[in-house]
C-alpha cells in the first residue's frame, strides 16, 4: 500500500475515530422523555466545553499520540539518514518543529488553565 495514504490513514484512525469510538461507548444517553436533550453533560456551559475540548481531548489524548508519532518518525529520518548531510539536516529540523509544537500546546494549556482559573475567581 502506498506510504502517503498508510500514513496519515492510521494516525486518523488512532487520533480520532478510536477515541471517538471509544467515547461513545463509555457514555450514556440521555433520556429527557422525548424532549430535545442537551449533548453534553448536565450544566456544562461554553467555558466548560472549551476547557474540555484543550484539556482532555487535545491535550490530553490527541497531542501525546500525535507528538509520540512525530518523534518516532524523526527518529526513524535520524537513523536512515546514513550520514547523509542534508537528510540529517531535514531530521534536525523535523525534530525541533515536533518539539517547539509540543511546547506550544503545553503553552497553550497554562495559559487555558491560568484564564479559567482567573474567571472563576472573578465569578466568584
Amino acid at each position: 500500500m502506498n506510504k502517503t495514504i498508510m500514513i496519515p490513514g492510521f494516525v486518523f484512525v488512532w487520533t480520532v475515530l478510536v477515541p471517538a469510538i471509544t467515547h461513545a461507548q463509555n457514555a450514556q444517553g440521555p433520556t429527557c422523555g422525548g424532549k430535545l436533550c442537551n449533548p453534553l453533560k448536565d450544566g456544562m456551559g461554553l467555558q466548560e466545553l472549551v476547557v474540555y475540548i484543550v484539556k482532555d481531548i487535545l491535550v490530553g489524548l490527541i497531542a501525546p499520540i500525535v507528538i509520540t508519532l512525530a518523534l518516532l518518525w524523526s527518529g526513524f529520518q535520524f537513523v536512515s539518514a546514513q550520514g547523509n548531510d542534508q537528510k540529517l539536516a531535514q531530521a534536525k529540523t523535523n525534530f525541533l518543529y515536533v518539539i517547539i509544537g509540543g511546547v506550544v500546546l503545553l503553552g497553550a494549556y497554562v495559559i487555558l488553565e491560568l484564564v479559567t482559573n482567573t474567571v472563576d475567581q472573578i465569578i466568584r
